[in-house]
């Protein structure tokens, strides 16, 4: 092993940056003013590109009795133009699938909950609106327990996380009880297991994240419960590429 030296005996020690390196400058006013509107340029492109361009999402079908993975199986299920669905969520009741979907509808950028029925052979039927509020509607949970079906649709412009249940499958359903207050969420999924109701959704706790950034967790005893207690490791995940 090579003994030890002071800094600067051995031609190794030199320091990455040399005085040439240090010594450079930041950029000019010139540099800057031309930076800068070339920012400005970019930022109005995006906008006239947006003006342009409409989101839409696509669905996907596979009609069988069991989850398929494989994805080569999977037909488009198209829309009509004005619209888009997205975040199906299905039952299966009477020999046929129920597919609740966020229905959105470009002329009034917002949405509502539809079902599409769907026969074991793949017909699907039409869409029906099932659920409108004058606020944006999205991700329909549905679920049943104890001989019951409820869903737990987005409705995070209300702050709020709300529960309804069907009063006349598929179409009817009223709003029973209010799961959280004074709080911005999205996508919540519901899971019972052990006597204990779980409660996960995206829930903006942190400057600088959204709520498409934070997965929280809380529970209660039962699903009428008039508080959620926060697990004690929520967040349980912060990423923003699978929160």
């Amino acid at each position: 092993a090579r003994s030890p030296t002071r800094p600067g005996r051995d031609p190794d020690d030199r320091p990455i940056l040399t005085p040439e390196v240090g010594a450079m400058r930041g950029p000019g006013v010139r540099q800057t003013v031309a930076f800068v509107g070339q920012r400005l340029r970019h930022a109005l492109a995006l906008r006239r590109d947006a003006r342009r361009l409409t989101e839409h999402w696509q669905l996907y079908l596979h009609a069988a009795p069991a989850l398929s993975l494989d994805l080569s199986r999977f037909t488009p299920l198209s829309s009509p133009p004005d619209r888009y669905w997205a975040d199906p969520h299905v039952l299966a009741r009477d020999g046929r699938f129920y597919v609740f979907v966020e229905e959105y509808l470009h002329e009034r950028q917002r949405a509502r909950i539809a079902v599409l029925p769907v026969e074991l052979d793949g017909r699907v039927g039409d869409a029906v609106t099932v659920l409108e509020r004058d606020w944006h509607l999205s991700y329909p949970f549905v679920f049943e327990h104890a001989g019951r079906t409820f869903m737990v649709p987005e409705s995070g412009s209300t702050r709020s996380i709300e529960l309804y249940e069907c009063t006349e499958f598929p179409h009817g359903w009223k709003h029973v009880h209010t799961l959280m207050h004074d709080v911005y969420a999205v996508d919540t999924t519901l899971f019972h297991r052990d006597r204990r109701w779980w409660l996960f959704s995206g829930i903006c706790d942190h400057e600088g994240f959204n709520s498409h950034d934070e997965l929280h967790l809380f529970s209660a005893p039962d699903l009428f419960s008039p508080r959620w207690e926060r697990h004690p490791r929520s967040t349980v995940v912060l990423d923003a590429r699978c929160s």
